[in-house]
């Protein structure tokens, strides 16, 4: 189920990324490595829920009147093993991501294309867990949105940034989460398709079909192929679907 609308603003406190939950997800392709590598037995079921909560705080809104706010963001990412009864449905990552950024949005329009938004943003991400689980990596994120009627296209494009080589737990992440990723999204009626493609080499594909029953719920079904869903699973391909 998705969160298409959160009603007025509570304290200034507004959606940011998508809020949903998939109370049924299914992976085909479980990365069981992590668990192995440090002796765990714990063994993660196929079947999981799977979550995202995603909100900004307007820190200070149109800057010497320039359409241009200066924000806070906040997005957490979480799988949860709760039909793995054996190991006490446990929480098998969540990813906590914090972000200060720039938000412009100018609304200009050239050839019937509608530049909606520009931002960029520091951004932290981690899993907030020790050795060997540990997993995090810090960014400069850039990211323009456009639209033309139904359809929108947008590129978000990120630069890591260093940090001491003996306290980065995953110093490929790059080779497999790439250096941004193309999105886009389609509305028809009460329908909404989104598209995410990421890094041709370890390639990541999210796609999104939304149906709308009212201004604050819709129907929803998630499907992921490919490297980079979760921090824990940076390095392994997943094959995932999930409906809510």
């Amino acid at each position: 189920m998705q969160i298409t609308k959160i009603g007025k603003r509570l304290l200034g406190i507004r959606p940011y990324k998508r809020n949903y939950i998939l109370p049924v997800t299914y992976n085909d392709r479980v990365n069981h490595q992590p668990f192995d590598d440090a002796g765990d037995q714990f063994h993660p079921d196929e079947t999981e829920i799977k979550f995202q909560l995603s909100a900004q705080l307007p820190v200070w809104e149109n800057i010497l009147d320039q359409q241009l706010d200066l924000y806070f963001g906040y997005t957490q990412l979480s799988f949860f093993q709760a039909y793995n009864s054996e190991y006490s449905a446990p929480f098998r990552d969540t990813s906590y991501e914090p972000e200060l950024g720039l938000h412009w949005h100018p609304d200009l329009v050239f050839k019937d294309w509608r530049l909606e938004s520009a931002r960029i943003a520091l951004n932290h991400q981690s899993n907030g867990r020790s050795e060997p689980y540990s997993r995090s990596w810090n960014r400069l994120i850039g990211e323009i949105q456009t639209s033309r009627g139904d359809f929108g296209l947008g590129l978000r494009v990120w630069k890591r940034l260093p940090e001491n080589s003996d306290e980065d737990d995953n110093p490929d992440i790059t080779h497999y989460m790439g250096h941004g990723e193309l999105f886009t999204n389609y509305e028809t009626g009460d329908h909404r398709f989104d598209l995410m493609l990421r890094n041709p080499k370890h390639p990541g594909m999210q796609l999104d079909w939304r149906y709308k029953l009212n201004d604050k719920v819709g129907l929803y079904v998630q499907y992921f192929n490919g490297y980079g869903e979760s921090l824990l699973d940076y390095d392994h391909s997943v094959d995932r679907i999930g409906i809510g």
